[in-house]
């Protein structure tokens, strides 16, 4: 079956999509890794990420890479993964112009809890 809503990195056809990203932390089978967006495509993190091998944990679309090391966890690990009802996504700074104003706006978020336990547990 075609699954219409998920994307993939074409070389040619595809809408233009730029991710810079680095690995901040190596976590067992886990990486923590940050983003940064020149566009702001649909799926986009999740995608390449997929495809530069760091799926997203908890991505039931494009995080099947995962799927495998999960095995691979900790007892806390395996428990702390159970416990994450979405994918491991968070974003700490978000920037852009506002469209009526001009004004830039800012705005940054700590990490939420389910997230910071996940990284305690791949730690460990």
């Amino acid at each position: 079956r075609h699954n219409r809503l998920k994307m993939a990195v074409v070389r040619t056809g595809g809408r233009h999509a730029v991710t810079h990203y680095s690995v901040d932390e190596v976590l067992g089978p886990a990486s923590l890794v940050t983003c940064t967006l020149e566009t702001g495509r649909t799926h986009q993190i999740r995608v390449h990420m997929a495809h530069t091998g760091h799926p997203l944990v908890g991505d039931k679309v494009y995080g099947s890479g995962f799927q495998s090391s999960a095995r691979k966890l900790s007892e806390g690990g395996k428990k702390a993964l159970e416990k994450l009802s979405r994918q491991a996504l968070h974003a700490c700074k978000l920037g852009f112009v506002h469209p009526k104003s001009g004004a830039r706006m800012n705005f940054e978020s700590a990490l939420p809890d389910d997230i910071k336990a996940l990284i305690q547990q791949l730690k460990q």
